[in-house]
């Protein structure tokens, strides 16, 4: 389990993991500055671990015979590709700057479906501007 802000760094693209010569063992790689992290571990080897059997007989969290799935590399490596593009690139950049000008008053970005639909939402965002500009001057 992930701390939430690790968490929402890692679906923000700000960090990846990157495969290793080993199964189940990645290196960190962070890609921005995410906030309070005062040492960031920027290389420090991940390693993926079902402990299901370190439970003793007693426990009452033993999970009986039933071991818990490790994250699928496939997935880990596209999370990885697409975070080193996104920076690379510099599209992360340019993403942000859009999400954050279409922020609502919650702090979300509504949902677009394609590119046409997020040109017709910042058109609208435009127009809405120009009006309450004329009517202000």
């Amino acid at each position: 389990m992930l701390e939430k802000n690790a968490h929402d760094a890692f679906d923000d693209f700000y960090w990846c993991l990157k495969k290793t010569d080993h199964a189940n063992k990645y290196t960190l790689k962070i890609f921005e500055d995410i906030g309070n992290v005062i040492n960031k571990p920027e290389g420090t080897l991940v390693v993926f671990k079902d402990h299901s059997d370190d439970f003793t007989s007693g426990s009452t969290r033993k999970r009986k015979n039933r071991s818990v799935s490790l994250p699928d590399p496939h997935y880990i490596a596209i999370h990885a590709a697409i975070a080193e593009i996104l920076h690379v690139s510099g599209a992360g950049n340019f993403f942000d700057e859009i999400l954050d000008r279409y922020r609502d008053e919650g702090g979300e970005v509504p949902p677009v479906r394609c590119w046409l639909e997020l040109e017709q939402m910042m058109e609208e965002e435009q127009l809405r501007e120009y009006v309450t500009d004329s009517l202000h001057s």
